[in-house]
């Protein structure tokens, strides 16, 4: 762990005039998160400021968000704009950058952060731009993650749905994994204290959708056109992505070993498209393409050996849970068809745009009908307590519950932001590139629960469905 942050830095980011500012702020993610913020962080004090490339759009967010003294400040990330960005960035002591696709605009916000002393969160999901910032990699060896760490800056991306709640859902999972099977072990020591062993884990996330424009039954309409293009664009990355994954591979093989002999380490090998009808979920389970893996992977060997009080990740699988054979196939044709489009170049993708315009996204007449269940099934083996020659299983089914998940989004990345401001010197790092889980998890999650049980309905919730601890017979064989 690192120490805090100085007492002088501390006193220099305090005496800025903004404690938050939205970069991107006019894109239709940008004025959830800006709605987001003036009305829960502003009205509790939170001095906020809005930033965009188009001082007209954000005059016209400010009317629509009724907050005629809210600062907009403007600033370009095209051409030589570095110092401008620079010394807009400079003001504020967090930035959430709204304004994607990532890959192609995140970078230069990142950078003029760094310069500025100004801690950095995204609602990012391209995989490729995360690999490039650093989530994943040596910090030696990435540039960005290492110049972040020198200046003290935190770089958090990927703070939206659906990587924080997989990110958050996992480390919940894991802490109860640990925790039933100390209750499990104390109760059979008739109620005196116990040393446990920490439990090797692996755990399934199914995310599911409910509404009638949602993923989970093979449509795209809901998916906004801030999304869509950002996965067209992360598709063009996908070959070097690809080659930093294959340079990567030792290190993970070495994570999925841990040195763990077969009986210690869970089975949880099945199909990677199957037919999930059990454990009080139904559906097809289709392997989902995101950056979900590589955030919960890379926050679980961030934490690897350093906390007791949850068990150790082997093994992660990420699913989109479709509501039948039928939306499977909706939904990948859809993505065909999409693909097909892309390589056509500027003529498919003007056909694309008029799918998708600028600035599209579900209407809010029809938000509040979607929402998520994002569900986690965790599974360790440990030593029986009362048989060292014998083992028990333990089993933990818990479920993300949000709302609509751009809604969802703005909740998340402000509510990660408000935790930066007010736990700054009690974060686990001063400065670096780290995940959501890494850089605050052990206290936004409490956070998160807390605040699900002052609104209702809650906008983001976690909870336990099902905890099992019981003994493995031995075989017969």
């Amino acid at each position: 762990m690192e120490e805090s942050a100085g007492t002088a830095e501390s006193s220099s980011r305090a005496s800025r005039p903004y404690d938050l500012l939205i970069y991107g702020a006019t894109g239709f993610t940008g004025e959830l998160v800006s709605r987001y913020a003036v009305e829960h962080a502003r009205t509790a004090g939170v001095r906020v400021a809005v930033a965009g490339r188009n001082h007209h759009k954000l005059e016209g967010l400010r009317d629509k968000l009724g907050a005629a003294d809210l600062p907009c400040l403007v600033a370009r990330t095209e051409g030589d704009a570095s110092t401008e960005l620079e010394s807009v960035v400079r003001q504020a002591r967090v930035v959430i950058n709204c304004a994607g696709p990532f890959a192609l605009c995140g970078e230069p916000v990142v950078r003029a952060c760094i310069a500025a002393g100004a801690d950095y969160l995204d609602v990012s999901g391209e995989p490729s731009y995360l690999a490039r910032l650093g989530i994943g990699d040596d910090v030696e060896r990435n540039e960005i993650a290492r110049a972040a760490r020198e200046a003290g800056v935190l770089v958090v991306p990927a703070c939206g749905y659906d990587s924080v709640p997989a990110d958050l859902g996992t480390l919940f999972v894991l802490q109860l994994l640990q925790q039933r099977y100390r209750e499990h072990c104390r109760a059979k020591a008739g109620g005196a204290a116990a040393a446990v062993a920490r439990l090797f884990a692996s755990v399934e996330c199914y995310m599911h959708f409910e509404g009638g424009v949602s993923l989970s039954r093979g449509s795209l309409e809901g998916v906004s056109s801030g999304t869509f293009f950002t996965l067209l664009e992360s598709m063009s990355h996908q070959r070097e992505y690809q080659a930093w994954k294959r340079g990567r591979a030792a290190q993970r093989r070495e994570m999925a070993s841990s040195s763990l002999s077969s009986a210690e380490r869970p089975d949880r090998s099945r199909p990677r498209l199957h037919w999930e009808h059990s454990r009080g979920i139904h559906g097809v389970a289709l392997p989902f393409a995101s950056s979900d893996p590589l955030v919960v992977l890379t926050t679980r060997n961030t934490f690897k050996g350093e906390a007791e009080a949850q068990a150790e990740l082997t093994s992660y699988a990420h699913y989109l849970l479709m509501d039948s054979v039928g939306a499977c196939a909706r939904l990948v044709y859809h993505a065909l068809s999409v693909v097909a489009l892309a390589r056509l170049g500027s003529w498919g993708r003007s056909r694309l745009e008029r799918w998708k315009p600028s600035g599209y996204g579900p209407p809010e007449s029809v938000r509040p009908s979607i929402s998520s269940d994002v569900h986690f099934f965790g599974e360790a083996l440990g030593a029986d307590p009362a048989d060292n020659t014998r083992q028990v299983r333990v089993h933990v089914h818990c479920v993300c519950k949000t709302c609509e998940m751009y809604e969802a989004t703005a909740v998340l990345v402000v509510e990660s932001a408000l935790c930066v401001l007010r736990n700054r010197d009690r974060l686990p790092y001063t400065g670096g590139t780290y995940t959501c889980g890494a850089a605050m998890g052990a206290l936004l999650l409490p956070q998160l629960q807390e605040l699900a049980g002052t609104r209702s309905p809650a906008p983001v919730r976690f909870e336990q469905v099902e905890a099992v601890v019981e003994p493995i017979e031995p075989s017969t064989e």
